[in-house]
């Protein structure tokens, strides 16, 4: 079975904004990817609620962004979230979580693939009372505007974003057996650097 980690969403002023469980599904030694199955319960600050879909997040390290997408109970792609965040830092397979500081704005994906960015209003009410955001404003926008691109073109780190997953129980697997193994070659043969 994958090992379980909690995944902590924070806001820059250090308070907590959403928390889950997830499973380290470890699919490239380049980018740790968490796999949430749907049911999940997701912790947010003004609600608790069971994920809709079934997740895989995305994790690059020393990137602005933390990638969420989504799948229907049939496999389907349904969607991106992507999350604009304090460049992430390195995350060792063992940990048992995981934190990333969002920074308010967002790429999002939809099924059929279009995508637009929101939350640009409030990252601005934002750096009113946090002086730091004010800094890293062009940072975090430069960063927006690249991986709207990318979605855009479906390169980069979206090219690991596959269309449909060959199964929703990766929870269930040994990462060390060889089923384990070929069943993430078969899945993401050649899309992510191992």
């Amino acid at each position: 079975m994958l090992s379980a980690v909690e995944v902590y969403k924070m806001l820059p002023d250090g308070s907590q904004w959403g928390r889950w469980q997830g499973f380290w599904l470890p699919i490239s030694d380049a980018c740790p990817t968490v796999w949430t199955p749907a049911g999940t319960p997701m912790h947010w600050r003004p609600n608790t609620w069971h994920a809709a879909h079934n997740e895989i997040t995305f994790i690059w390290p020393g990137q602005w962004y933390v990638i969420h997408s989504f799948y229907d109970p049939m496999g389907d792609f349904a969607g991106c979230y992507c999350d604009i965040v304090m460049p992430n830092p390195p995350v060792t397979p063992d940990a048992t979580e995981v934190r990333y500081t969002d920074l308010y704005v967002d790429v999002v994906v939809r099924a059929d693939r279009s995508v637009f960015t929101k939350d640009h209003e409030v990252y601005g009410r934002a750096a009113v009372v946090n002086p730091h955001l004010a800094e890293l404003r062009a940072e975090a926008f430069q960063a927006l505007d690249t991986l709207e691109a990318h979605a855009l073109a479906w390169d980069g780190p979206f090219a690991a974003v596959v269309a449909h997953l060959d199964r929703l129980d990766w929870q269930t697997l040994d990462p060390t057996s060889t089923s384990f193994a070929a069943a993430c070659a078969a899945q993401w043969n050649g899309l992510l650097p191992l």
